[in-house]
């Protein structure tokens, strides 16, 4: 067995050595590589734009809808696509209203809505007001992976009423078409080759048909497959106990400071596991652990470290007095919002402010490097834990400067 995971150790740095000589990538210099809305958004609708500067007409869009298996909606050079479409202000019930990603409409009314998910969560009822915009549309939930949207986007809507697609699958099948189709303009054709390579990074498809093929040679010799195949009936079970055990250890040193108050609001359980590793409907990844580290006026100011369907992140939310989470709405929260901005990747009207652990953990995609070395403890907490400490304690102090209050 050791002398098998030298030689896979040694076959795996050889191919990632090929990889980064190979590294340019103009989409991940120009934008954040996840950014849903400024760069996945905007280039894939300009690949279905019939009358996009591609220069192919709806050849593009007849791939995409293909791939998709769409047969209610007709297609031609006089099909609209629509980016971050405005339908209107969203309503005090949140049933009507909002942006749609992506809107493709054809000259009959028919149209394709398409919800575009990496790293951001679901708004409430954001399906739903999609339905309600156009009864007829057919609704397309993107996601890396192909995860089910959750019942607060959903609304009152059933998940068979949308239709699941990931970037994994159909958006990757559709661009290798794409590259297919346009041997004979290489500035496109290299254009989507580089953009392929970024799915493939997103997604964990990086390695190649070459490492592929001598791993298996590697084990088709002295039996190699047979230790092999022990590791790979037991990795769903690794995949389990890796994660369950980075929640659990998070918990343990959260409890020794008694300052933080742990929640049992979409606390991490075994359930929860239970449903995103062994199930393949009905998945519910938002969890994790939620903890109070300040408290004033009946408001709780909390730490939350959340699972998600992507990279694990965690951010300072606020709950009122019945553990409901309010919106950032008055000056002392906008304040506080604006202090931390400067060192966090995200906020909206339900975070103050949001980061990602460094490096990036993505129990999706389990096969990653900074995910499978979970399993070493002390590669798990000690570096994640001194991320999340350094940011409450940035947390504290603009909180305590915005409140102007100090603990007793």
């Amino acid at each position: 067995m050791n002398s098998l995971l030298e030689k896979i150790k040694i076959l795996s740095y050889k191919y990632e050595t090929l990889k980064t000589n190979d590294h340019f990538n103009v989409f991940k210099i120009l934008r954040k590589y996840n950014d849903e809305v400024n760069l996945h958004s905007k280039f894939i609708c300009e690949l279905l734009n019939p009358k996009g500067s591609h220069g192919y007409n709806d050849l593009f869009l007849r791939l995409f809808i293909e791939i998709i298996k769409n047969n209610t909606i007709s297609i031609s050079n006089k099909t609209k696509v629509f980016n971050e479409k405005n339908i209107g202000l969203i309503n005090e019930k949140k049933t009507k209203g909002g942006q749609i990603d992506i809107l493709i409409e054809n000259t009959k009314g028919n149209s394709i809505i398409i919800e575009n998910k990496i790293h951001a969560g679901d708004q409430e009822n954001q399906l739903l007001r999609y339905k309600n915009y156009n009864k007829k549309a057919e609704i397309y939930y993107l996601t890396l992976n192909g995860n089910e949207p959750s019942q607060f986007s959903l609304g009152t809507l059933k998940s068979n009423e949308i239709i699941c697609i990931s970037y994994k699958l159909e958006i990757r099948d559709w661009i290798k078409l794409c590259v297919e189709k346009t041997s004979i303009k290489p500035k496109i054709r290299e254009t989507l080759t580089q953009y392929l390579q970024l799915l493939n990074e997103l997604t964990g498809e990086t390695s190649l048909m070459e490492e592929r093929l001598e791993l298996m040679e590697l084990l088709g010799k002295n039996n190699n497959i047979l230790p092999a195949s022990k590791i790979a009936e037991n990795w769903v079970h690794i995949k389990w106990h890796t994660e369950f055990n980075f929640w659990n250890d998070l918990e343990e040193i959260i409890k020794i400071n008694p300052k933080y108050k742990i929640t049992d609001i979409q606390k991490f359980s075994e359930n929860n596991l239970n449903s995103v590793i062994h199930k393949s409907r009905g998945k519910n990844p938002w969890y994790g652990i939620l903890f109070k580290i300040y408290e004033i006026e009946n408001l709780d100011y909390c730490i939350f470290i959340e699972r998600g369907n992507d990279n694990v992140y965690f951010g300072l939310l606020i709950l009122n007095e019945d553990n409901e989470r309010i919106e950032n709405s008055n000056p002392i929260h906008n304040k506080i919002s604006l202090a931390i901005s400067k060192s966090v990747e995200w906020n909206n009207v339900n975070w103050l402010g949001v980061k990602y652990l460094e490096p990036k953990i993505n129990f999706e995609l389990f096969n990653q490097e900074t995910t499978l070395k979970l399993v070493n403890k002390k590669y798990r907490i000690e570096n994640n834990w001194r991320r999340i400490e350094e940011f409450i304690k940035l947390c504290e102090i603009e909180i305590k400067t915005a409140t102007n209050t100090m603990y007793n």
